[in-house]
Formats: C-alpha cells, sequence, structure tokens
C-alpha cells in the first residue's frame, strides 16, 4: 500500500502510474489532514528547512549532489528524539540485531 497525499510536493500521475503498473493500492490522505502523514510531513519540513532554503542550486547535478549528502547526514548521523536518539541506519541496524 502507498499511502500519501496530493501536496505541492505530490508528482500524482507518475506515481499513480507506478502502482497500478505494480499492482500496488493507494491510500490517499485527506486533505487539510497532514497529521495522518506526519512521519513524512516532518522530512519534508526538515529538509526544506536545512537543504532547500539555504542552497542554490547551479544544474542538476548540483542538486543530485547536495541532496545526496543532506540524505546521507540524515541518516547515517543525525539522531532522531523518535528513534532514542539513533539515526535511522542505526535505528534499522539494532531493530536488524534484535530480530533475527
Amino acid at each position: 500500500m502507498l499511502r500519501a497525499d496530493n501536496g505541492p510536493e505530490f508528482i500524482a500521475v507518475a506515481v499513480g502510474r507506478w502502482a497500478s503498473e505494480h499492482d500496488t493500492l493507494q491510500a490517499f490522505i485527506p486533505p487539510g489532514q497532514p497529521w495522518l502523514g506526519g512521519f513524512v510531513e516532518s522530512l519534508h519540513n526538515r529538509m526544506r528547512d536545512e537543504l532547500l532554503e539555504d542552497s542554490m542550486f547551479e544544474d542538476l547535478d548540483h542538486a543530485r549532489t547536495l541532496i545526496a549528502a543532506w540524505s546521507r547526514r540524515y541518516n547515517e548521523e543525525h539522531p532522531h528524539s523518535a528513534l532514542g536518539w539513533l539515526s535511522p541506519n542505526q535505528c534499522a541496524r539494532q531493530w536488524v540485531q534484535h530480530h533475527q
């Protein structure tokens, strides 16, 4: 199941086509209820605040480079309070160790 909204970052037609081609059920968050997608809303806000509002992209390759660096830092280094102050990747590794 793919849960999504129809906000400005959402590419509804392309994602809808992909979901149809991959036999994926789509569940949409009703307009005006962003709290139903709180995790992704938090990610979007953090990315907007830490990267998009502070960066000037020279071209697509430059944008890809900066986004990749931000993503690495976010997933490998940035502690998240909801994950017990672990990074997402640290939390995933810990979960795997405890559930093998």
